[in-house]
């Protein structure tokens, strides 16, 4: 049965029953749905009576007419997590999170202080957004584009649906701002006056050797750097801060990209895949440190899968390079 299936797919975020008294079948009919929002975020001041009373769906018969049910008739400020996720990727309409780590189990208080700070904007521009409050686990993979830290929270984001991996946005500034209504009515009112661009995901390199030659990549320089360098052989360090074999490999990749510090033709750079966005060359980074070379001239991004010493990767780029060694 669809309802059944629904309710397996989306038991995370939905709780699903089934009445059989033959009383209350008589009443609302066979084959209906009531749906009564979460009274986590359901608030008497802003939200409609449609949302703080049961909303019914008379001869179900589809798992996409409850979708839409319950995509329709979302509080004035909702809540993201893992379980409901879902609902705010169908959306048509851009969305503008707060996200925090929040635990409404367990201090209420504190996440409504935030859906309060959210309801003061909402109600000025809820024919054009959708708002909820989300924990990073609630956006998941849309929340690692952003390369926030711990630190950054609570922050203000907006995700637009229709725009795939595009659609992203925040103020460049955002991380300096203190939170509240003033912070959240500035990004609103930025993206809806088309001020904002797409947001990268870009963090400022470790400090570089004195006398390096790597080319140190961010997310803001990556287009400049690597996608648009076609005339390059470009040899890519993508690395963690945090991983031990990136520390290890870092001095030998300092003595290479010193000795190709006078060929206009190769590029050794490196990059922080973890905090940087590295556009179409992230679906080859599966783990730390991840090598990758593109000859100039071509599309194709080829995993190095050699030793890690300075003579293999000089023979490496020997081999592939389509560039005149000079």
């Amino acid at each position: 049965h669809p309802y059944e299936k629904f309710c397996e797919d989306n038991r995370g975020g939905v709780h699903c029953f089934v009445r059989h008294d033959a009383q209350f079948v008589k009443e609302v009919g066979e084959e209906t749905v009531e749906l009564y929002v979460s009274p986590l975020l359901v608030n008497k001041k802003y939200d409609t009576k449609a949302v703080l009373e049961p909303v019914v769906l008379k001869d179900f018969d589809e798992e996409h007419q409850l979708r839409k049910l319950i995509t329709k008739n979302l509080p004035l400020v909702a809540h993201c997590d893992k379980g409901t996720a879902w609902i705010f990727e169908k959306q048509r309409k851009p969305i503008v999170y707060m996200v925090a780590e929040l635990d409404f189990a367990n201090n209420f208080k504190k996440a409504n202080y935030y859906a309060n700070r959210m309801r003061k904007v909402a109600v000025e521009f809820k024919e054009d957004y959708i708002f909820a409050v989300a924990t990073p686990v609630g956006l998941g993979q849309v929340w690692s584009k952003f390369g926030f830290e711990q630190k950054d929270l609570p922050t203000v984001v907006i995700v637009d649906p229709t725009e795939g991996d595009e659609g992203i946005y925040t103020l460049d500034e955002i991380t300096s701002r203190e939170f509240g209504k003033e912070l959240i009515t500035d990004v609103v009112k930025a993206h809806k006056n088309g001020e904002l661009t797409t947001y990268i995901k870009s963090r400022a390199p470790e400090k570089a050797d004195a006398g390096s030659k790597v080319v140190d990549v961010t997310g803001k320089t990556f287009e400049e750097l690597i996608t648009d360098q076609v005339d390059k052989d470009i040899l890519l360090e993508a690395y963690a801060p945090w991983c031990g074999h990136c520390k290890k490999l870092k001095p030998t990749w300092e003595r290479l990209a010193k000795k190709y510090a006078d060929d206009e033709g190769v590029v050794i750079a490196r990059v922080d895949a973890t905090g940087n966005a590295v556009f179409e060359w992230e679906a080859q980074i599966r783990g730390f440190p991840t090598i990758l070379f593109r000859a100039a001239g071509s599309n194709k991004i080829q995993k190095y899968e050699g030793e890690r010493e300075i003579g293999d990767f000089m023979k490496y780029i020997k081999k592939n390079r389509t560039t005149a060694p000079e």
